[in-house]
């Protein structure tokens, strides 16, 4: 039976592997959630994510100045429930649901 590798005895290398799985395996999540994530830059991507994400009719579109220098996207849409939903995204940021 094994008792070291490269002159390390397994006693001390099991929680170092275990570890570094933890830490890929953490890694690999981040990475894959950040996929997701579309972040915001014009009016134009900001009513592509809205008609995407909410089912209804876009009614109308307009970009604000918000506070400093950050842009808010400002988009009214009438939902399949006929009710009237105004958004506001900050530039840079993600549409959600």
């Amino acid at each position: 039976m094994l008792s070291s590798v490269w002159g390390i005895r397994m006693s001390r290398l099991a929680p170092v592997v275990f570890l570094l799985i933890l830490l890929l395996a953490g890694g690999a999540g981040a990475r894959e959630d950040g996929a997701d994530r579309n972040p915001v830059w014009t009016l134009d991507e900001a009513v592509e994510q809205v008609e995407a994400l909410y089912p209804g009719r876009i009614l109308s579109a307009r970009e604000n100045d918000g506070e400093g220098s950050v842009r808010v996207f400002v988009v009214r849409i009438l939902t399949e429930n006929q009710e009237v939903r105004t958004l506001r995204i900050e530039q840079g940021t993600e549409v959600r649901r």
